[in-house]
């Protein structure tokens, strides 16, 4: 007998002004329960859309991705200078976990970035 994962991601855009730090507090549950992330690693890599080249990746737990286990808790922060670095445009996103061997896309869509006029 062949059991069939049902999972899919979690599809969420995201905007976020140029220049501005970005903090987004993710909990991962199952049936409403956190799910103990003890040995997991995350990685969130934004995408061009016109070739698929990875424009900025944020990895745990040292580079823009901060895990608290026992809650289920994943924390993404992207900080000014690398928002500033991303141009006026649309781009695609995932946010990957891994444990062991095991690869699963919990979070993906687009990441649109606007100039804010002010600091322009």
């Amino acid at each position: 007998m062949t059991t069939e994962s049902k999972f899919l991601p979690a599809n969420v855009d995201i905007t976020l002004w140029t220049g501005d730090t970005y903090t987004q507090e993710i909990y991962i549950k199952s049936n409403n329960v956190a799910v103990d992330l003890t040995n997991y690693t995350a990685a969130l890599t934004i995408y061009s859309l016109t070739n698929r080249a990875s424009v900025l990746a944020l990895t745990s737990p040292s580079s823009g991705i901060v895990i608290t286990a026992a809650t289920g808790l994943i924390t993404v922060t992207i900080t000014a200078n690398q928002s500033a670095s991303l141009r006026d445009a649309e781009y695609a996103y995932e946010l990957e976990l891994t444990v062991s061997s095991t690869v699963r896309t919990y979070m993906a869509g687009r990441l649109i970035t606007t100039s804010n006029p002010v600091q322009a």
